[in-house]
């Protein structure tokens, strides 16, 4: 299983993780320590972009949730986008999409 994880300053104070890859139990502990590296520069908000994840599974889930309780912690805004295919699905199932997603329309 293979994922890689790039996080740049997206605008001002706007960090964006970008997720590529399988996002399971074997890769999450990469996505939970670039968050809260994210978070400890303390931005105004982090975006975790999934355009290109093609797999998660409850691991998966539980980080990209963990992410949001530490962004919550710390006041700051934290959205889940560009979920796509069997990740958007599996995300809406679980019923944690519109939680993740905020007020992102995608």
């Amino acid at each position: 299983m293979t994922m890689s994880i790039d996080v740049s300053e997206e605008a001002a104070s706007v960090i964006r993780v970008t997720v590529a890859g399988e996002l399971t139990t074997v890769t999450v502990n990469g996505l939970r320590t670039a968050v809260a590296g994210a978070i400890g520069g303390r931005p105004r908000a982090v975006i975790v972009d999934l355009d290109r994840v093609t797999f998660l599974d409850s691991s998966g889930i539980g980080s990209l949730i963990a992410g949001r309780h530490l962004a919550d912690a710390h006041a700051l805004e934290y959205r889940v986008v560009n979920a796509r295919d069997h990740v958007r699905w599996v995300l809406n199932v679980s019923g944690v999409w519109s939680y993740l997603a905020g007020d992102d329309p995608d």
